[in-house]
């Protein structure tokens, strides 16, 4: 590579120097070194966008309201930085003068999201009455805000310009370029890491073949329209937990698993830590009880697993079934003892054991048939693992739908619900079912790998986009 194109330390996954912007959009779909890079920016980008619309939609009146102004400035620097990066990251390679103007468009968009941030900041959470003249002044503090946002975009591009001992040392100036590292192409795994070359090293026999093609694959090990990127078949229990460290065709479904069940396990702890009542105080039961389902369904063993054997292959996807089922039956608990609406007259929401027999029910029967299409695999499987579980997602939101649609928040109507007359809670919920929605579809179509089989073996799988696009939903609720 150009030495313009090339990154401290990093020393395969490339793409070609000097590519066209077309050749440059056609990387987002194998894996390089800036894969991570532009695509945690595209989807950070796509999410702020959608909290803050839906922010905008639920809780505001006016979005040009003047107390509303510096969230919205805040909101368009957060995604522009990220829409900045994205782009800086995914078109660098076309030239080393287009390298270079790529960054200096990132590190104003940085520069521009801490402006926008400190006025937020400042107009919603300064001290008042602390007669320092920097927070009695907007013009002075923005002032000030604007000039130190200048120099930073000055010296980051300055030290970009002309790269030496010095500039590489200002890592502060330099941080969000060196936030991903992806040192593995497609293909072989390399060192694990430049940080642990020698536990890498340990841990991965590079003259072992890893990865195979699906005709060298038994059938019960195939995926459809996955071309590549599979592990070896009757893996023992150690080469599965060693594969964690090498890139293949599981691998961002086991470790978006691992990340999403580690941020619900700290997010759960942390919203019951702060309760005034007990953990065990029957209040925070049901809380307690859709915590374990969350974090459970979302460990990714069954990921991890499943080249272990044909055996062990069907054995790990019946208990992600059953965790789903699990996660479904305790999520419905907290709809039914938190939201669900009173004095209906409806005797499945008078009745939590009525209630709760029709949810076990389903979420049995969902799990059974799940495990039953995946034993007797055929081309409508996937769409009926999917119908099994959208029947036990309807059971589970009966108790929100019903109160919004059904009741009021009145205190002289019969029919209370707290959900008909929260903006904020229906915002939420319109979220999580567009999210939800989104990810049945990809997952039972095999959306996009089915129109490009063999394209999206590594990253952009529908299976894998589900797992993003439920995790999100799962936030929302």
């Amino acid at each position: 590579m150009p030495g313009g194109l090339r990154e401290p330390f990093i020393k395969s996954g490339y793409r070609r120097a000097y590519s066209t912007p077309w050749q440059c959009l056609k990387s987002l779909f194998y894996i390089n070194n800036e894969s991570v890079n532009v695509w945690s920016h595209i989807i950070a980008a796509l999410y702020f966008a959608v909290r803050y619309g839906t922010a905008a939609s639920t809780q505001v009146d006016s979005i040009l309201d003047p107390f509303n102004l510096p969230l919205l400035a805040s909101a368009m620097g957060t995604v522009i930085l990220y829409s900045s990066s994205a782009t800086a990251h995914l078109f660098n390679s076309i030239s080393e003068r287009g390298y270079k103007i790529c960054f200096f468009f990132d590190y104003a968009a940085v520069s521009f999201y801490t402006f926008t941030s400190c006025q937020a900041m400042f107009f919603y959470a300064r001290p008042v009455n602390s007669q320092w003249r920097i927070f009695e002044s907007p013009p002075l503090y923005l002032s000030l805000a604007a000039l130190f946002s200048f120099l930073v975009t000055y010296g980051c591009c300055k030290t970009d310009a002309a790269v030496n001992k010095v500039s590489l040392s200002t890592s502060v100036l330099h941080v969000h370029r060196c936030m991903h590292a992806l040192t593995t192409v497609k293909g072989y795994p390399r060192d694990v890491t430049r940080l642990s070359p020698t536990i890498g090293n340990k841990m991965i026999n590079h003259h072992e073949k890893k990865l195979f093609n699906d005709e060298e694959m038994t059938e019960w090990h195939r995926e459809p329209f996955i071309k590549s990127e599979y592990r070896k078949h009757n893996s023992r229990f150690w080469q599965c937990l060693k594969s964690l460290f090498y890139l293949h065709n599981q691998s961002f479904n086991v470790w978006s698993h691992i990340l999403v069940s580690l941020y619900f396990l700290f997010h759960f702890s942390q919203t019951l830590s702060e309760d005034t009542h007990p953990i065990f105080d029957p209040f925070n039961l049901p809380m307690l009880s859709a915590g374990i389902g969350t974090v459970t369904v979302y460990l990714g063993s069954a990921h991890l697993f499943n080249p272990m054997s044909e055996k062990a292959y069907k054995t790990s996807f019946f208990f992600d079934y059953a965790g789903i089922s699990l996660m479904t039956f305790t999520s419905c608990q907290v709809l039914f003892f938190y939201i669900r609406p009173m004095n209906t007259g409806w005797t499945i929401f008078e009745s939590p054991s009525l209630f709760f027999s029709v949810a076990s029910c389903l979420s049995f029967l969902g799990t059974y048939l799940c495990c039953k299409t995946n034993a007797t695999n055929n081309v409508f499987s996937t769409s009926l693992r999917a119908a099994a579980f959208l029947a036990g997602y309807l059971n589970t939101t009966v108790p929100y739908l019903a109160g919004a649609v059904f009741c009021s928040c009145l205190d002289d109507d019969t029919c209370l619900a707290f959900s008909a007359c929260s903006r904020l809670s229906r915002g939420f919920y319109v979220g999580h079912v567009v999210n939800m929605i989104l990810s049945d579809l990809l997952y039972s179509g095999r959306f996009p790998e089915r129109i490009f089989p063999g394209m999206f073996d590594l990253i952009g799988q529908g299976h894998q986009l589900m797992h993003v696009l439920s995790a999100i939903g799962t936030e929302f609720a």
